[in-house]
This record gives C-alpha cells, structure tokens and sequence, in this order.
C-alpha cells in the first residue's frame, strides 16, 4: 500500500516536472495509514536542471 502511494507521489511529480533529489526515508510522512512525500528543500523543475553535474542530497542515499 505504502509503496503504491510513494509510486503515485513520484509519478505525479514527474508529470509536473519537478525532481525531489532527496528521496529517502525520512522523507516519507506516515499518518493514519497514508504515506506523503516531505522535504521539498532541494527539489526544482527539470528544465532548470541542464546539463550539470553534481553531487546534492543525503549522501547515504546517492547513488554513484
């Protein structure tokens, strides 16, 4: 269930262009049986990104 809900949360951010870069766990609200996506603090829209290349994010959770 849980996981459907973060599946929907990332799709819908996808259709409206915008990339969290800081998804992990702690990010993930829980209350009363829903699931939220928080901590928008690094996220910007796709277009803004460009071609550059850099490191942003919990470095527990970045992939190389």
């Amino acid at each position: 269930m849980f996981a459907k809900q973060i599946s929907c949360a990332l799709a819908k951010l996808k259709e409206t262009g915008i990339v969290h870069r800081d998804i992990k766990s702690e990010n993930i609200l829980l209350k009363k049986g829903q699931c939220k996506l928080g901590d928008f603090g690094f996220a910007i829209e796709k277009e803004k990104l460009g071609e550059k290349q850099f490191n942003l994010g919990s470095p527990l959770y970045m992939s190389l």
